[in-house]
């Protein structure tokens, strides 16, 4: 697992040395062709934020209770304010069930907010702070959005969006 969780550091490096890179010319790319792999990835149905058509695509694969997660978002969220125009950053879930046992729920929360359009900022609420992810929580952050607290419940415990979160951590 290890092995996995530092090819997807090495590929964000990557990608936000390629996005920081200054441009010598109008015809020049802003970055090379990624390797063929990375398009394997699927990410239709996941959270993005940023124009679809940006010649830079950020896959993060994050895992809620880990800080280093908590940090990659905050630099991702400073690229897309460098280069709105310019990056997408597309979110897949990746708990690492054993050392993070809070966050296989934490995504579960996250998603239920997606379904209610409000992703992004359950992200914040959670990244927050990693030691208050407890249910009574979490559904304390979607009284906080407005959510619908029903919905989210059920939502939160459904096996269609544990299902999601198994896809996510399978590509990863």
């Amino acid at each position: 697992m290890k092995r996995g969780i530092a090819g997807g550091l090495l590929l964000v490096s990557w990608l936000m040395a390629a996005v920081e890179a200054p441009a010598t010319g109008p015809e020049e790319r802003l970055v090379e062709t990624p390797p063929a792999s990375l398009s394997l990835i699927d990410v239709r149905d996941s959270p993005a934020v940023g124009p679809e058509n940006a010649p830079v695509t950020i896959v993060e694969f994050s895992d809620f209770q880990c800080p280093y997660s908590a940090r990659a978002a905050l630099r991702l969220k400073s690229l897309l304010q460098l280069y709105p125009d310019r990056v997408r950053w597309v979110f897949k879930h990746f708990p690492l069930r054993r050392i993070h046992p809070d966050a296989p729920l934490a995504n579960g929360a996250a998603l239920a907010a997606h379904e209610q359009g409000k992703f992004w900022e359950m992200h914040d609420l959670i990244f927050s702070d990693e030691y208050r992810l407890k249910r009574e929580h979490l559904l304390n952050y979607a009284r906080q959005l407005g959510l619908d607290l029903q919905a989210f419940a059920n939502d939160l415990d459904s096996e269609r969006l544990q299902a999601r979160i198994s896809r996510d951590t399978i590509q990863g």
